[in-house]
């Protein structure tokens, strides 16, 4: 439970790129006991994905219906194209693929991410992240 607190520690700060070595900045441990907790621990991130999505659920229905207000969900899907090549990009893009941009009409290199949140209308929960895979092709 302490990798995990830190972990959302770290990447809800401000200034956070997503390295590694970041993250060791609000934790005791060290970086590469959070990546081999990442890559290699014994957790059902099935179960603390249920935990989490039951638990907004339960927070948001219980506020809602103190306020006597609807409920709000929102599910959706971004895409963050990347605009150069990883041997001309100042910070190279790893794990990217081509997927659909509905905003820009075509097909683009780059991440698509899913979320999922839950509102009250004053405050609103994300008990969902996930990048959205597609077949990966060899970038031009």
């Amino acid at each position: 439970m302490k990798h995990i607190v830190d972990i959302i520690t770290s990447v809800t700060s401000q200034g956070f790129t997503g390295k590694m070595t970041e993250m060791s900045k609000y934790s005791d441990h060290h970086r590469t006991t959070i990546r081999h907790f990442l890559s290699r621990g014994k957790w059902d991130d099935g179960r603390l994905e249920e935990a989490l999505s039951y638990k907004c659920h339960e927070y948001i229905q219980q506020s809602a219906r103190e306020k006597d207000i609807p409920i709000f969900m929102s599910i959706d899907d971004t895409v963050n194209p990347k605009k150069k090549p990883s041997r001309a990009a100042e910070r190279p893009m790893e794990g990217g693929a081509f997927v659909y941009s509905y905003l820009l009409g075509k097909t683009v290199w780059g991440y698509q991410v899913m979320t999922a949140l839950i509102s009250d209308g004053d405050t609103a929960l994300c008990y969902k992240v996930g990048a959205l895979r597609q077949k990966r092709r060899r970038e031009n």
